[in-house]
């Protein structure tokens, strides 16, 4: 089953009439007739009666429809929740602020400002001196300090609490 017969089938069991469904569904009448055959033939029998002027939907058609109906509209739900996260995840920059002390030599964290950027395409490094932390807008900071320092990740990196890596 794919999705365009799902929709044909659909635009028949309102239409009632193969001709204005395909006109509804911007396709030739004989595509759209073809689709729903082919469903038929998935579902092991018709979905329509057929008489020459009244399309009617058989009681298969009728215990399907509203399947039919909830895929369809799962469908489209899907569709624009994929597209609103696909839209937002390439709209997404994160901005990581980093204060360094005047007192760090900054080739010490050569390294690490390259790589941030390159293993995290959203994120944008700011770098600042660690006064910035005092006002709030630092995130992590870090300052000469010994392994035995109490506040001491071991990495340089340390936090206003003593936890790194968070305000």
């Amino acid at each position: 089953m794919e999705l365009h017969q799902v929709r044909y089938f659909l635009a028949v069991a309102e239409e009632l009439n193969f001709s204005r469904a395909a006109e509804k569904c911007n396709v030739s009448q004989p595509a759209l007739s073809r689709a729903v055959i082919l469903l038929e033939e998935e579902f092991g029998g018709p979905l329509f009666h057929r008489e020459r002027r009244l399309t009617n939907l058989s009681p298969l058609g009728r215990m399907v429809k509203p399947y039919l109906e909830q895929i369809w509209r799962e469908s489209g739900d899907i569709l624009r929740l994929a597209q609103q996260v696909a839209g937002k995840a390439a709209e997404e920059k994160h901005t990581l602020r980093l204060g360094i002390m005047t007192t760090i030599a900054p080739s010490q964290f050569t390294d690490l400002i390259m790589a941030v950027p390159r293993a995290h395409a959203g994120v944008n490094m700011m770098l600042s001196d660690a006064n910035s932390l005092l006002k709030g807008r630092t995130k992590v900071w870090s300052r000469p300090s010994s392994a035995s320092s109490s506040n001491f990740n071991g990495s340089g990196v340390r936090s206003k609490n003593g936890v790194s890596g968070a305000k």
